[in-house]
């Protein structure tokens, strides 16, 4: 009986030194986890601004992470200052990186316009809405119309438009979606294309190729073209640039021809 009251004061000792050991290194581990992350522990005393920028500025980016650089190489929290800079309406992604033993770069990947969206944003290359100052030299990207739900689909479409009209020297200036559904589109010759609810891409881009491909005198001589018909064109020519009656007659026929064969 003595014997085992021994044996159960030493393994109760045992027990004790164990849990003491546990608890002197749990504060060690604590203690230097305080340590790393006070700011005067291996201060980060450069950082290294990375990007191509045409519309950003290193100032910029420089002042946005003014207050965020508190913290030493371990304890700058990161997460706040990517976080920070993708509220700048021109930059896409951002990455970060400590270098040891004290730098910190900063990679920023800036939004590329690609086109103008409701007179007021600017749309990048997913077709994603942002706003910013809209400069002069941003006016030569298409000006495209639509709710935000459909700006993926508008600028789609008229990429697809521009890569059909591309061997005739045409291209999109602005594309309209109107709430209702139906696609206005105007291109850089002055013509006004009127489509209705289907997708404009194979319309557009099909009917102006045959017409180009005819008489390319024919797309300069057009103001407006109605494609809203189920069996035919309505075409608004400029004024005093109407075809003779029989280049007109040619035309038509050959349309109709190029039609029939394509459905």
């Amino acid at each position: 009986m003595r014997a085992k009251i021994l044996d159960g004061a030493l393994s109760y000792k045992w027990l004790i030194k164990r849990v003491l050991i546990l608890l002197i290194l749990c504060v060690f581990v604590w203690q230097a986890q305080r340590w790393l992350v006070h700011p005067t522990t291996l201060p980060i005393k450069q950082v290294r601004i990375e990007g191509e920028f045409k519309h950003l500025s290193t100032e910029t980016v420089s002042d946005t992470l003014t207050g965020q650089m508190k913290g030493s190489y371990f304890g700058v929290d990161s997460n706040a200052m990517v976080q920070r800079l993708g509220q700048l309406p021109w930059v896409q992604d951002v990455n970060i990186r400590r270098v040891w033993p004290d730098l910190l770069v900063v990679s920023i990947h800036e939004k590329t316009p690609v086109a103008r969206w409701n007179k007021t944003e600017l749309l990048n290359t997913d077709g994603q809405p942002f706003r910013v100052k809209i400069s002069g030299d941003l006016s030569h990207l298409p000006q495209l119309m639509g709710s935000n739900k459909a700006s993926h689909l508008v600028l789609t479409q008229c990429q697809r438009i521009n890569a059909s009209l591309d061997e005739l020297g045409l291209k999109i200036t602005t594309l309209n979606l109107a709430q209702h559904g139906s696609w206005t589109a105007s291109l850089n010759n002055g013509m006004t294309v009127h489509a209705g609810k289907q997708l404009p891409n194979s319309r557009i881009g099909h009917s102006l190729a045959i017409l180009g491909s005819l008489n390319n005198d024919i797309l300069e001589s057009i103001e407006s073209m109605d494609l809203r018909y189920p069996n035919g064109v309505s075409v608004k020519w400029k004024k005093n640039q109407q075809p003779s009656q029989l280049k007109l007659l040619s035309v038509a026929l050959n349309m109709n021809n190029n039609q029939q064969t394509s459905s």
